[in-house]
């Protein structure tokens, strides 16, 4: 199923391709950790070369990364963007760019699909940067007010609504992230902040 994920087979469902992203947790355990930290210094330096070679070493290992997958479609235009109408390979980098947003909003979509965002049903994510780009990239949400994790959810209180979107919280369940925080910070509880994850309230505004 992850193969076919992130070939973007169209016989799959939303269903099937959330077994493929939470499957992939269990295999990758988050160990794209600090690769990913990498890329948000590169991005921060403007460094879109290594930011994109770094997302692309992350696909390797772990294809259903959502944020290697936003990562390489953005740097990847933003290199190449003069060079697609006029460059031989200017076909190539444009499949290539459409590609990688493809897989990315199949893989949003399927998240999607689990809930509604209300505590009842929450969105199920297996990265806490995964949540952001729920938010960000397929409802809109742009201003958040405080994000709080209570038991296994992350909840993000909102100061504007979107046309997709206009609930005053969104509840994300993080039970596997949770999982994976415990097994590679045995020795810490629930209310640190390791790994991203928040049991205070504080301001945001990724």
């Amino acid at each position: 199923l992850i193969a076919r994920t992130s070939t973007l087979d169209s016989t799959l469902s939303n269903k099937d391709r959330m077994t493929a992203y939470c499957g992939q947790s269990y295999i990758s355990n988050d160990g794209e950790v600090l690769d990913e930290m990498d890329i948000d210094k590169y991005l921060h330096e403007g460094a879109m070369g290594m930011a994109l070679t770094t997302a692309k070493n992350i696909l390797k290992r772990n294809p259903l990364n959502i944020k290697a997958l936003h990562t390489a479609g953005n740097t990847m235009f933003k290199i190449y963007k003069d060079s697609i109408t006029t460059s031989k390979n200017g076909k190539l980098y444009k499949d290539s760019i459409s590609n990688y947003f493809s897989r990315l909003g199949a893989l949003l979509w399927a998240i999607k699909s689990t809930g509604d965002g209300s505590q009842a049903h929450p969105f199920l994510v297996t990265k806490i940067d995964d949540e952001y780009m729920v938010m960000h990239l397929l409802l809109n949400l742009k201003d958040f007010g405080t994000q709080t994790q209570t038991d296994h959810f992350d909840v993000f209180s909102l100061k504007t609504k979107s046309s997709h979107y206009d609930k005053p919280y969104i509840y994300f369940d993080i039970t596997r992230v949770l999982e994976i925080k415990r097994l590679l910070f045995p020795n810490t509880t629930n209310t640190n902040t390791s790994n991203g994850i928040k049991s205070n309230a504080t301001d945001n505004k990724k």
